[in-house]
């Protein structure tokens, strides 16, 4: 009688500890990734050694500017008239003059056009210049991510320093363009833990123009953290610190931030002999064909030269000595500053001649509006290699 009790009690016990460690795991399993009792502000190096555990795939980016507007799809030529400056479509606010004509952001045969030439050119993922909600480049948005679908490229968003703009505003934007547009199946997602974003969910990647640093700022992401909001949330501050462990650090410490990324040329390419690179924070470096923005109406004139292709290649060629995690194409239609590798044509209004792309890498002939795309091409692959 002993034995029978005692083998039951042994029996019990042993279906308890299973039940035990099953439970354990179901939970562990169904654990949700948008809740978490760990604060994303408390981890240690240690924690985060565990768990940023990965880099993303060499990705090539480039600014994509969805502001523009022509009388076949709006009432007037918007961004291209330099408001009501210059007399579009033959003088617009540019040093170059585009192969599609001053066109417009929602014409669905230029956005078609510009894609396919982004893809053939080894771009990723093009960064919308975005806004805020209601805006036209608002607006435009549906469009572009059907096109993008189409065309096999991915979409992420720059929030731009807008009229009124706040760190509460920001946090209400990412909120909102995760609610609109996190569904598309071209919204660019992603895992990439960082020391302040440690998830290892796919999240959206949002590049943040201007941002000020500081207390709010920091309180503001960290609000986002572990939510169906989360985000990879990237600033472009003081593009000095982006070349330097230390002052990177410093920088994220303030903000919070997944990473930074910066939207200028190089002044000094020697400024550190190695590029700094971490699993605890994501870095896009840009590059640039050169910029001209002597017809801006509101600007000085500060121009540096295309150099027939040189600038740009010296630009490719530090990237590839450096590869860094990403890189952004500054720009593909920025025509106003003249960064753009967007086609371009000989044109002339007036007294005036436009700058183009004849003798660009030694083209001359009907190819020569292509230059930056096919340079582009050849670039981009070298650098996924």
């Amino acid at each position: 009688m002993r034995r029978i009790i005692l083998s039951t009690i042994i029996i019990f016990l042993f279906l308890m500890v299973l039940f035990g460690i099953l439970t354990t795991k179901s939970i562990q399993n169904n654990h949700n990734p948008h809740e978490s009792s760990t604060s994303s502000t408390s981890l240690n190096n240690a924690q985060v050694a565990q768990t940023s555990n990965t880099y993303i795939s060499l990705t090539v980016f480039a600014f994509f500017y969805d502001w523009y507007s022509a009388p076949s799809f709006t009432k007037n030529y918007g961004h291209w008239d330099g408001g009501g400056s210059f007399k579009a479509p033959d003088d617009i606010e540019s040093n170059y003059y585009p192969y599609l004509n001053p066109y417009s952001s929602n014409n669905p045969t230029v956005l078609e056009t510009q894609m396919k030439w982004a893809k053939k050119a080894g771009i990723d993922v093009l960064i919308l210049s975005w806004w805020g909600k209601g805006d036209y480049t608002d607006q435009n948005v549906p469009l572009i991510l059907r096109t993008a679908n189409a065309t096999g490229l991915k979409i992420c968003f720059m929030i731009e320093p807008y009229p009124s703009r706040t760190i509460q505003s920001v946090v209400s934007d990412i909120k909102y363009i995760y609610n609109q547009y996190g569904n598309y199946p071209s919204f660019y997602k992603t895992i990439r833990p960082t020391l302040y974003g440690n998830s290892k969910q796919k999240r959206g990647l949002f590049f943040i123009y201007a941002l000020d640093g500081g207390e709010k700022t920091s309180q503001a992401f960290d609000s986002l953290r572990h939510t169906a909001w989360d985000g990879i949330f990237l600033g472009q501050m003081d593009d000095s610190k982006m070349f330097k462990d230390s002052s990177i650090r410093e920088e994220l410490s303030y903000s919070h931030l997944d990473g930074l990324f910066n939207y200028s040329e190089y002044p000094n390419w020697s400024t550190s002999d190695t590029w700094p690179k971490s699993k605890d924070y994501l870095l896009v470096y840009s590059i640039i064909p050169g910029w001209d923005h002597s017809r801006i109406v509101s600007q000085k004139n500060i121009v540096q030269a295309r150099q027939l292709g040189k600038y740009y290649d010296d630009n490719w060629k530090e990237i590839l000595k450096q590869k860094p995690e990403a890189v952004s194409i500054l720009s593909f239609n920025e025509w106003h500053e003249g960064t753009q590798i967007e086609p371009a044509v000989p044109h002339k209004v007036n007294n005036y001649k436009y700058n183009n792309y004849l003798g660009t890498y030694g083209l001359n002939n009907k190819d020569s509006p292509f230059a930056y795309i096919n340079r582009t091409t050849f670039w981009s692959k070298q650098y996924k290699q």
